[in-house]
């Protein structure tokens, strides 16, 4: 009995020896996790706080418009015997675009040659009756040689001619200006009438609207960058006016001018940013400022420690913060400070950090 009571004291120390043991690795264990979050250093991207233009972004949706459009017909009845063009050709100024039956025209200009023929002949024979030649018309008072060319039928066979040769030229359609044939109509055989549309694709007005409230921040002369909505090109232009009146539903009409490009035709929808600036203020990266205890914060480095600092953000645009120290929170920011724009995800006032 005795030798089972030493058996039980024995088995019961060595039980409290093992839970000793494993107790204190326990605390060990949870003293060193402690004092890795403690040392653990976050390695930090940063920049030096300064003051300086912000560039101010208010973004729009628009459309392209070409800055000469215009459409090219025939003027008089015809056949169509030429189409020297296709959709999206890009033509010179004076090309000839195409050409239609031209027969009842230049019967027209025989006529009226014929009858220029003999109004002239009846201009020389009454110049005789006064002693004088064709060539003696321009010494003539404007009022006596107004008088015997209308009687004679002079003017009238002259008028008939310059008209006719007009219809005889026509038959021929040229490019006004250079740019691409847009909505081709004509056809080899038809009746003439619409041809085409000529569009100078060479520039761009972008139409769009702000709201009355946006009506301070753009004047005319202002940055503009143009990126259409089905690519990511982008295009520096112009504001060029800003209507003084507020349309029917509520907007103000603006128009900004850009070059063109391969990228960009007419009536294209497009994403305008115009770009104004304001001076002499902290502006830092957008990823600089985070969020911690529902307030936006920056980390400066300070004592090789992070320290968070409440800040108001005053403006936006696609990759910058306009901010200022959020004096209600006593927060300050000075010119020249280092401020954390890497690897602040994470951090917290206080922790440790390594600048790479």
């Amino acid at each position: 009995m005795k030798g089972n009571i030493i058996a039980t004291e024995l088995l019961l120390g060595a039980l409290a020896v093992l839970t000793a043991c494993s107790s204190s690795g326990a605390d060990a264990g949870k003293g060193k996790i402690q004092a890795e979050q403690v040392t653990d250093t976050v390695a930090v991207s940063v920049i030096r706080l300064e003051k300086k233009v912000f560039s101010r972004h208010l973004v729009c949706n628009g459309k392209l418009e070409a800055v000469r459009r215009a459409d090219i017909r025939f003027v008089s009845n015809g056949t169509v015997t030429a189409v020297n063009v296709a959709v999206g050709d890009a033509v010179r100024a004076g090309q000839v675009l195409g050409r239609m039956d031209r027969t009842d025209a230049e019967m027209r200009l025989k006529s009226a040659g014929l009858a220029y023929d003999r109004a002239l002949a009846s201009l020389e024979d009454r110049l005789l009756d006064y002693g004088l030649t064709i060539a003696d018309t321009a010494s003539l008072s404007a009022e006596r040689k107004r008088s015997i060319f209308m009687s004679t039928g002079y003017a009238d066979a002259l008028l008939a001619v310059e008209s006719a040769e007009r219809d005889c030229n026509n038959c021929t359609l040229t490019a006004p200006f250079a740019g691409k044939v847009a909505n081709l109509q004509a056809r080899q055989y038809e009746q003439a009438g619409s041809f085409c549309t000529l569009v100078d694709d060479s520039r761009f007005i972008v139409l769009f609207n702000i709201l009355e409230t946006e009506y301070p921040l753009v004047k005319a002369g202002m940055k503009t960058v143009v990126t259409p909505l089905s690519n990511d090109i982008s295009v520096s232009g112009r504001v060029r006016t800003v209507s003084p009146s507020v349309g029917v539903n509520g907007q103000i009409p603006v128009t900004a001018e850009i070059q063109g490009h391969s990228g960009l035709i007419e009536g294209m929808n497009v994403k305008i940013v115009v770009e104004s600036e304001i001076g002499n203020r902290f502006v830092v990266p957008r990823k600089a400022v985070v969020v911690r205890d529902g307030q936006n914060v920056v980390f400066t480095c300070r004592d090789g420690k992070s320290q968070w600092v409440y800040v108001k953000i005053l403006d936006s645009n696609s990759s910058e913060h306009c901010i200022e120290a959020d004096a209600g929170r006593d927060a300050h920011l000075s010119e020249g400070e280092i401020v954390i724009v890497d690897g602040n995800e994470s951090l917290a006032d206080g922790t440790p950090i390594k600048i790479i």
